[in-house]
């Protein structure tokens, strides 16, 4: 049977508890018997009180009998005598004292009734002694003598009823509760010491349970994160069911998981093509995969602690001053770097890398582009091939076909006339599709270069109108430009290819009596640069929006459904102008809508 779950909030909270549990009782005692000390004193003070107060009056009944009976019984009394009044004052005040006090006693409180009731009798018949002569008959004297017989007797009885034994008693239960208090309070404090023994034992014993129990446990807890920081064998699990343990067993099983994913985070980098490493704040190998063998012809374990710099075939500078770029940046775009393997030979890579903050390292990735440079040597090789194997026999061929239709060497009917016309069109699109590759693969490699002059865009606007005029009409297409009075930083004839091919594209996408509109604006780009927005709107039905940003690719070309389109381009006339308007630091694009036409914007810098 599984045992009940406690929560370590639940153990913490028990231990808490009890000893809170132990001390509230023993205050509760201690506050008892602080009251019952408490209740006594009042009882001892009170029962002192009273026995004063009956020793008082017993004094006072003393004094008045020795007064009376001294005297000679035959002798005239006076109550009006200072001392008797006085005395009779005391009585009254000494009875309505001794009565407050003894009011919870009804026993005593009777016997002071009685007495208070003897002393008025007495003081009574002393009255009647002040009222009888001192020298009359016989009579009268036996009276007199009746009188102070009877008033010594009630001045005995006063103190008679037990009054004076009560008054015994109370002193001895004011020695006794006295006695008693110190009991009570030597108690208390042997019980306040007690706790705090308690207390402290207690104390020791939870410290010694939660040391045990919860400290050393978050002790192993720590030791396990950097045990799993450092790889090494983390301890076995806490036993146990509650947080501390349940945690414990939650990092075990991350601890797993994490290994699993290291594993093949291991695995991945390990059977990686590309070279992957890591060089530490001295430009040195720290780290490095399998494909340093495949990519320098170097072992990982013989990489590390070189120089990065010295396997570079360029100039040292140059790499010293990418990564010092690196810390700054922390990223940077794929740089090409030809690098030395171990034969000698060289290799040309694409570097790239990240700087981190944190480890103070940079982590590389080192692609192989060796056999794409040789087919880019080869595709250049071959395109110096058309441009001199394909491109002069094609220009040959178009002077014979111009020859032939001047008619100079002999007249051919209308037969011979079309075929000769049909051949010298191939001829111009062989040509132009040959001369469009060349600038495509020109301004990919980077070998086309610009002339920058201050360009007019209304004189480019003219031009490319004037000279596409006959073709719109051909397509029954209106050509018309908005004037401006914009001057742009740039090549003229490369602008006017961009815009002939943008003007030609449109009319041959437009309806017949469709309009072709040419515009420019100003615009002010972040930064506070200033550019021109020159934009080539038509009429057409328009281009699909997923295929906006394709249009600029090579041989990419757009399925139209208009009529008057009926032969396709090369597809590199769009690539062309993307290639024309980023050499000038600008950006071309399209907007359209189907069945609203289409409208291509680019920009130049303004001069």
């Amino acid at each position: 049977m599984r045992r009940p779950r406690l929560s370590l909030s639940t153990k913490v909270l028990a231990l808490v508890l009890v000893p809170l549990v132990l001390q509230l009782a023993t205050l509760f005692w201690v506050a008892k018997l602080e009251n019952d000390a408490e209740v006594l004193l009042l009882e001892s003070i009170n029962a002192k009180k009273i026995s004063d107060a009956i020793n008082v009056l017993s004094q006072d009944v003393y004094e008045y009998i020795g007064e009376f009976g001294r005297d000679n019984p035959l002798r005239h009394v006076t109550t009006g005598d200072e001392k008797l009044q006085m005395l009779h004052r005391r009585h009254e005040l000494h009875y309505k004292q001794l009565k407050d006090s003894v009011q919870h006693d009804a026993k005593l409180y009777e016997c002071v009734v009685a007495s208070e009731q003897a002393a008025y009798k007495t003081f009574g018949l002393i009255r009647r002694l002040e009222e009888i002569p001192e020298d009359g008959p016989e009579q009268v004297q036996k009276l007199r003598k009746k009188l102070w017989k009877d008033v010594r007797k009630d001045v005995k009885s006063i103190l008679g009823g037990g009054l004076l034994e009560h008054a015994a008693q109370q002193e001895k239960l004011a020695e006794v509760d006295a006695v008693e208090q110190a009991r009570l309070r030597e108690l208390s404090k042997q019980l306040m010491i007690l706790i705090a023994i308690a207390d402290t034992i207690i104390a020791i014993a939870v410290a010694f349970y939660l040391t045990r129990t919860i400290a050393n446990r978050l002790s192993i807890l720590n030791e396990n994160s950097l045990r799993l920081a450092a790889n090494v064998p983390l301890h076995t699990p806490i036993g146990g069911n509650d947080e501390i343990a349940t945690v414990d067993k939650t990092f075990h099983s991350m601890a797993m998981t994490l290994k699993e994913a290291a594993k093949k985070e291991r695995a991945i980098i390990d059977n990686a093509r590309d070279f992957i490493c890591s060089i530490d704040s001295n430009g040195k190998f720290s780290a490095a995969n399998p494909a340093s063998q495949t990519v320098l012809h170097h072992a990982p374990e013989n990489l590390l602690g070189t120089h990065f710099a010295d396997y570079v075939a360029d100039s040292r500078e140059n790499v010293l001053q990418i990564f010092a770029n690196l810390k700054t940046q922390g990223d940077s775009s794929p740089v090409e770097l030809r690098m030395k393997r171990s034969d000698g030979t060289i290799v040309h890579v694409l570097l790239s890398a990240h700087f981190s903050k944190e480890e103070d390292a940079t982590f590389c990735v080192i692609h192989d582009i060796t056999e794409r440079r040789k087919a880019e040597t080869l595709k250049q090789e071959v395109m110096a091939m058309v441009t001199h194997d394909l491109r002069t026999p094609l220009s040959t061929l178009r002077h014979i076909f111009t020859f032939l239709e001047t008619g100079k060497h002999g007249k051919l009917d209308e037969k011979g006339n079309d075929f000769i016309n049909a051949g010298g069109r191939n001829v111009d699109r062989l040509l132009t599709l040959v001369n469009d590759l060349l600038d495509v693969e020109k301004a990919d490699s980077g070998q086309m270069h610009i002339e920058r002059t201050k360009v007019s865009l209304n004189e480019c606007f003219d031009a490319s109108v004037s000279s596409l005029t006959v073709f719109a009409e051909s397509k029954d297409v209106k050509l018309d430009f908005v004037e401006t009075d914009l001057i742009v930083m740039g090549d003229e004839e490369r602008i006017d290819r961009i815009l002939n091919n943008l003007i030609g594209n449109a009319v041959k996408f437009s309806p017949k009596g469709g309009k072709v509109t040419l515009s420019a604006e100003r615009e002010i780009a972040k930064g506070g640069r200033e550019l021109a927005v020159i934009a080539v709107r038509d009429e057409g039905e328009g281009i699909p929006e997923d295929k906006l940003e394709n249009i600029f690719e090579k041989f990419q070309q757009v399925e139209r459904r208009s009529e008057n389109n009926q032969e396709k381009g090369s597809g590199l006339g769009l690539a062309i102008c993307r290639a024309f308007v980023q050499l000038h630091g600008g950006k071309i694009w399209a907007e359209s809508k189907i069945g609203e036409g289409s409208i291509f914007k680019f920009t130049l810098p303004l001069a």
